[in-house]
Formats: structure tokens, C-alpha cells, sequence
């Protein structure tokens, strides 16, 4: 998509730069821990990074303006900041030793360990405060901004309730894991708290604050990215176990590694065979995936039609969110033209 093709070269040189101020800032008050820095620097400044987040916060400001300013591009950085920090949390619990083509941060920084017997441990407890500072940085970029008192409260207001909502979900997500059953209601609150209210709405909201929009405008969003998250988090679920590891930048059998209820895995064991059901159920009980589970897995999955299924719920909320668009009057109309062809993109992406 050429906008967020044109986003992502424009806001690449702001992220280094922004990160180039801070290495001076930390090898000032902690010289030490500059390779740390470091280390997640260049997670953050991975190609593999989609920038989907700031480019949406680009996005709400025009949606209320009718432009991008150089302001609101400087800020939406802040986007990315946050998605980092909650990428590193989740990489931590969920195990994963691969994100954007390369190692995760706790396991990197393993790498840096002083001692190699607790260089786990080392990697882990470095990740967690390396992911907290993300955070922090991100709320500093709203207080040195030369907006007013009254935003900057908005802004800042918005990105509490965006983390407390995710970090539900995270939480809820867990839980699930290691429950037997769960319902497709459940299964949604997740992809609706976790990817859809953090990816889309939040970023969405933030932009239009800072351009000055309503509580109606806020709300006219919501309608569009709510369903959109959602579709996009199932995609995600879709890519994360039929996708090419490569192209997708982390591990394909994460997901079944973990025993996640993804709408492809529900789907799965209330369609399939009584004899593939306990075969699935046997794939998600084990602790490590191997290359004939994950065949097996994939098979049961499009067999029992849990794939297209999956697909028609995703492209059925991409038209909710499409439909919702058309009838916002009120927001910019060439933007809300962009934002169709991103929830077309969202669902048809290959990474």
C-alpha cells in the first residue's frame, strides 16, 4: 500500500534520529548499559517493523484536518515506542525466540550476559526494563511537546486506558491458553482488547485528538476499527500458522506451541472429525512442536473448513469496517478512502 509505503520511508529517519538522541542521553546517565540500548535500538529500528500503528495515528490527525502535519508524524513515533514495549512483553511470555527476522529482545541480550549459567534469566529481567523504558520514552515525547495542556492530558489519558486494555487482554489470553474450553465470544474479547482497541483504535483516537476532534469523531472511529483489529488479528492467526516464517518474520508453530484458542484452532475442534479432533488436541498438549505435528495441524484445519470459515469472518468484519467508514460524512473523505484500501490490505497482507 503506497501511503504506508510512503510512511514508513518518511518516519524510519525520525525513529533514528529519535533513538541517536537517546544513546547520547543514556550513555551520559548510565554509560553501562549502552549495549542494552543498543540492543533494543535495533529492534525497534528493524525493517521488519510494518509501522502500521504510527502511520494509523498519522492517519486520525487527517481524518479531522484534511492533512498530515510535521507534527503529528514527529509524535506518532510514540506509536511504535508502545508497540515495541508490548512486543517485548509478549515475546517474554510467550516464549518466542524469533520477531521482525531476528531474535527477540530476550533473547539478544542474552548475548550481553556477564555470566553464561543465568544468561536466561539475565536476558529476561534486561527485556523487561528495556521494553518499561519504550513505554516511558513514549509518554515523554507527549510532555515535550509543544501542544496544549489540554491534549497533551487527552493524549496521555488515552495511551493509560489503550495499556490498561491490552494488558486485560494479554492477561485474558493467558488464561485461556490453559483452559480446555473456551467460546468463540472469548476467543473475540481477546482479539478486540489485545490487537483491535491497541493496533487500531488507540492510535486512530490519538491522531484525532491531536487534530482537535470530537468525542463523535472518537466514536465514528471505533466503528471502524474495532471490526478491522479483529480481522486483522485473525489474519495474523491465519499467517501464523500457514505463513512462511521467513516472509512473517517470526516462528509458525508458535501459536500451537502455546496451546492458543485462535478462532482457526476453535473453528477446528467443533468442525473436525472425532478422530482429528483428539488428534489437534493431542498437537496443542505438546510442549514442542514438531514439522509432522504442524502438517497434521494444518491439515485438520483447512480439512474441517476451519480456514475458510476463519477467512469469511475476517473478510465479513473488513466490510463492517468499511461500511462504517461510509457513512462517518463528518471525516475528511479522502481519508477515509485510504483507510478502505488499509482494511482491504489488513486481510489480504502475506506478512
Amino acid at each position: 500500500m503506497k501511503e504506508l509505503e510512503m510512511y514508513r520511508m518518511n518516519v524510519q529517519p525520525q525513529l533514528e534520529a529519535f533513538f541517536a538522541v537517546k544513546r547520547k542521553e543514556v550513555k551520559r546517565i548510565a554509560p553501562d548499559v549502552v549495549p542494552l540500548f543498543d540492543t533494543v535500538a535495533e529492534f525497534v529500528l528493524r525493517k521488519g517493523g510494518k509501522r502500521i500503528r504510527g502511520f494509523l495515528m498519522t492517519q486520525g490527525y487527517r481524518l479531522i484536518t484534511g492533512k498530515v502535519s510535521t507534527q503529528v508524524t514527529t509524535l506518532s513515533i510514540l506509536a511504535e515506542l508502545l508497540h515495541a514495549y508490548l512486543l517485548i512483553h509478549d515475546d517474554i511470555i510467550d516464549q518466542d525466540e524469533q520477531r521482525r527476522g531476528g531474535k527477540t529482545v530476550h533473547i539478544a541480550v542474552q548475548d550481553l550476559s556477564p555470566a553464561a549459567e543465568r544468561a536466561e534469566h539475565y536476558g529476561v529481567s534486561q527485556a523487561i526494563l528495556l521494553g518499561n523504558l519504550l513505554s516511558i520514552w513514549a509518554r515523554e515525547l507527549v510532555l515535550e511537546s509543544r501542544v496544549s495542556s489540554e491534549k497533551k492530558f487527552r493524549l496521555l489519558q488515552r495511551i493509560e486506558r489503550m495499556l490498561e486494555e491490552t494488558h486485560y487482554g494479554q492477561m485474558m489470553d493467558i488464561l485461556f491458553s490453559e483452559r480446555e474450553k473456551v467460546t468463540e465470544a472469548q476467543v473475540l474479547a481477546v482479539h478486540q482488547l489485545k490487537t483491535a482497541m491497541y493496533s487500531f483504535e488507540a492510535p486512530l483516537h490519538l491522531g484525532a485528538i491531536l487534530a482537535g476532534g470530537t468525542e463523535r469523531d472518537l466514536k465514528s472511529i471505533t466503528l471502524y476499527a474495532i471490526p478491522l483489529g479483529i480481522a486483522f488479528q485473525i489474519q495474523d492467526d491465519i499467517l501464523g500458522m500457514f505463513g512462511n516464517a521467513k516472509t512473517i518474520g517470526k516462528s509458525v508453530t508458535s501459536d500451537l506451541d502455546e496451546g492458543k484458542k485462535t478462532l482457526l484452532i476453535l473453528y477446528a475442534l467443533k468442525f473436525a472429525s472425532l478422530k482429528d479432533r483428539k488428534r489437534l488436541r493431542a498437537i496443542l498438549s505438546n510442549e514442542r512442536m514438531t514439522e509432522s505435528a504442524l502438517i497434521d495441524a494444518r491439515r485438520i484445519v483447512q480439512v474441517s473448513g476451519a480456514l475458510a470459515k476463519a477467512r469469511e469472518r475476517s473478510y465479513a468484519l473488513v466490510q463492517e469496517a468499511k461500511s462504517a467508514l461510509a457513512k462517518s460524512l463528518h471525516l475528511h473523505s479522502e481519508t477515509r478512502k485510504v483507510l478502505g484500501a488499509l482494511a482491504e490490505y489488513m486481510v489480504r497482507r502475506s506478512s
